[in-house]
């Protein structure tokens, strides 16, 4: 195969495709799909300290198990993309979903997917802005962010 490996795991899946695994981490590119309700850094601002450590520790963990059940390999230097992708009512502001991608960025390393989230091994973060969500479970549309890893 050349060119990068690409991973697509999705919670609500049973099985994503296969990890290419004949390649080096450098240069892959790998897509992990997270459904969940994607609070706003302000409506999380508001909410009590309980709620706020419940959201941060499912997106954490969901992105985590995602990870591990994709078999993405340990990379040394990755970049990340989040893009978020909304449900229902007016689109946020780029950054406004920032909460949940450092709570999933957070489980990547928990997943042993980067040994840290220092900028010795994240050399960017980028965040699209958000759109609208075709995602459906049991028939109702459903947030969702979209992280896409590339290998360094």
């Amino acid at each position: 195969m050349n060119g990068p490996s690409r991973t697509r795991a999705h919670a609500a899946t049973p099985a994503g495709e296969p990890n290419d695994t004949s390649l080096t981490p450098a240069g892959s590119v790998h897509v992990l799909v997270i459904p969940g309700r994607l609070w706003t850094a302000n409506a999380l601002r508001r909410s009590h300290w309980a709620t706020r450590a419940a959201i941060t520790a499912r997106w954490r963990r969901d992105t985590k198990i995602t990870a591990l059940h994709a078999a993405i390999p340990h990379h040394n230097r990755i970049s990340i993309e989040i893009r978020p992708a909304q449900a229902r009512g007016r689109l946020a502001d780029p950054g406004a979903h920032e909460p949940a991608a450092k709570a999933a960025i957070d489980g990547l390393v928990d997943a042993n997917i980067i040994p840290d989230d220092t900028g010795q091994h994240i050399t960017s973060i980028r965040y699209a802005a958000p759109t609208r969500s075709d995602m459906r479970m049991a028939g109702q549309l459903v947030d969702h962010l979209t992280i896409i890893i590339r290998g360094e």
